[in-house]
């Protein structure tokens, strides 16, 4: 998988999650790496991958958060964060691995309403999800993921970019991350972990409850 680069940490950590303007263009915006919000305390504990409990076919689909900040802003009103959805797309590879198309779509409106500014799709060939084993967490089953996001490629400033009164971070095209994280899917909704405190490993600690994905 703000955070918007499975959207993006390297990308808050850059400028940031988090291109193009209005039309369909790559981002790195959404890493779920990067996720922030209210933790969900717990104890994680590692098994190994399996085919079954540990399988990727459970992702397989399309899962679209809720509205959160964007590392965009609008050229009229630098100081204030765009809004934005961001779409997962996974395809089983093999049984502990998916690869995973991105999509972002930029609104001027809190709640993600109206018509996208913009809509950037990041489908690199080395984006993928792999799953490292399992964990329990708060008496639930967790999957301690590798996620990978590949550059879009095209634009690169020391700066900002500004296409279409939108500005974006300087290296929102070229940057990429490879991840750990946790995921956890209940029924029709998928969260990731609270990148802001690790393990010794570097998997989150916690699961982040702050921008939950919902399948299609």
């Amino acid at each position: 998988m703000n955070t918007t680069k499975l959207l993006s940490a390297a990308l808050m950590a850059a400028a940031l999650s988090a291109c193009g303007g209005g039309g369909s263009d790559s981002t790195t915006e959404s890493n779920p790496a990067s996720s922030a919000g209210n933790p969900s305390g717990g104890t994680t504990t590692t098994n190994p991958v399996g085919t079954s409990s540990a399988g990727v076919e459970k992702y397989v689909g399309t899962w679209v958060s809720g509205c959160a900040d964007s590392v965009a802003v609008a050229a009229s009103a630098p100081t204030v964060a765009l809004k934005q959805t961001v779409a997962y797309t996974f395809a089983k590879i093999s049984d502990a691995k998916a690869s995973l198309i991105q999509v972002t779509n930029i609104y001027a409106s809190t709640g993600c309403t109206g018509a996208a500014l913009a809509t950037h799709t990041n489908a690199a060939s080395s984006n993928a999800l792999v799953i490292d084993g399992t964990a329990t967490m708060d008496g639930s089953s967790v999957d301690k993921v590798t996620v990978t996001i590949g550059a879009i490629g095209g634009l690169s400033a020391g700066g900002t970019i500004n296409l279409n009164g939108i500005v974006y971070p300087g290296n929102y095209f070229m940057v990429t991350s490879t991840t750990k994280n946790l995921a956890r899917i209940g029924g029709n909704a998928l969260d990731f972990g609270n990148t802001a405190a690790l393990d010794a490993q570097g998997y989150p600690t916690a699961l982040n409850s702050g921008l939950t994905y919902t399948k299609q």
